[in-house]
């Protein structure tokens, strides 16, 4: 089932950072959950996505939704 939600949540995250009105605590916890991306083998090679749920990382790292793969 798609998380339409949490979907929407991490575009308004990442469209306010876009436009230098985010939230610092949501800033700072996208910027952890990405460095657990970074070690993860399930990233895609271009950093981007994650290859096992196939979502924008810039996405989702600023959601309200968890890792696929249960790392944060």
């Amino acid at each position: 089932m798609i998380d339409y939600k949490n979907i929407a949540i991490g575009f308004i995250n990442a469209t306010k950072h876009t436009f230098g009105v985010s939230n610092d605590a949501i800033e700072a916890k996208a910027a952890d959950r990405y460095e657990i991306c970074l070690q993860c083998p399930l990233i895609s090679e271009t950093k981007s996505s994650c290859t096992k749920c196939g979502c924008s990382l810039y996405l989702k790292t600023r959601s309200g939704s968890n890792c696929p793969d249960n790392k944060w």
